[in-house]
């Protein structure tokens, strides 16, 4: 059984843009909580609509990416432009 946790908007880079005409397609992204048995327990799933790939965290998997998200945004720490 799964959860519907939250669906975010956002952007993708159209990979059959050629560099000189990037484009960007607007989306959203679901985020879905399920038990993935025994081994792994309950896993976080973070599908991009009208694509067919998605990406499956653990808790520990998840929490490290929550952590290096909130980083990205340090200049301090990741200087750039």
């Amino acid at each position: 059984m799964s959860t519907h946790i939250k669906t975010i908007k956002g952007r993708y880079e159209d990979r059959g843009s050629t560099i000189s005409s990037l484009k960007y397609n607007e989306c959203e992204m679901s985020l879905t909580r399920f038990y993935a048995g025994h081994g792994k327990g309950r896993m976080l799933q973070l599908t991009i609509s009208g694509d067919e790939g998605y990406i499956q965290l653990t808790r520990t998997q998840a929490r490290r990416l929550a952590e290096i998200l909130l980083e990205s945004f340090n200049n301090e720490k990741y200087p750039s432009e």
